[in-house]
């Protein structure tokens, strides 16, 4: 399935008031202490008729990185998620009860962010009538959750 990431508003204008904050990440974003874990690689990049740049980090202490890496994260773990339920719905219809009890917890958690990435995904659950009705059900109030103003991906 192709995915049309589809984000409120709100979290459009946070990212980029937090971009513009950040000069359009021509900051220094990686620490400088010693001996940090190593959490991964991450780059935030950005490039706009207002200006570009990009910078790399293992470990910030900027907490305007931290805060957009955790909305970054939270989008990719949702759609991370949605790939799962699709998958799920077509080879695995039993396995959904789990996965879909597992993202409304991430939801709210706050760790999977901006539903409307995989409002196809939960659409197409909802009303599948040979899915179980309590896994239809969670995908109808994940569904409910999607602020109106997001256009909703897919058909």
């Amino acid at each position: 399935m192709l995915f049309r990431s589809s984000i409120s508003p709100a979290t459009a204008g946070r990212v980029f008031a937090t971009a513009r904050k950040l000069k359009h990440f021509n900051v220094t974003c990686a620490s400088k202490a010693k001996n940090i874990a190593d959490t991964g690689t991450k780059t935030l990049t950005y490039s706009g008729p207002d200006g570009s740049g990009s910078c790399t980090y293992n470990y910030t202490e900027n907490k305007d990185v931290q805060a957009l890496t955790e909305i970054i994260q939270g989008i990719a773990e949702t759609m991370d998620q949605g790939r799962g339920l699709d998958h799920l719905h077509r080879f695995d219809r039993l396995g959904l009860d789990a996965a879909i009890t597992f993202l409304a917890q991430e939801v709210s958690e706050g760790h999977a962010l901006e539903l409307g990435t995989i409002a196809a995904s939960l659409r197409s659950i909802a009303t599948d009538a040979e899915v179980m009705e309590r896994v239809r059900m969670r995908a109808s109030k994940l569904l409910a959750l999607i602020p109106a103003e997001v256009p909703q991906n897919g058909p």
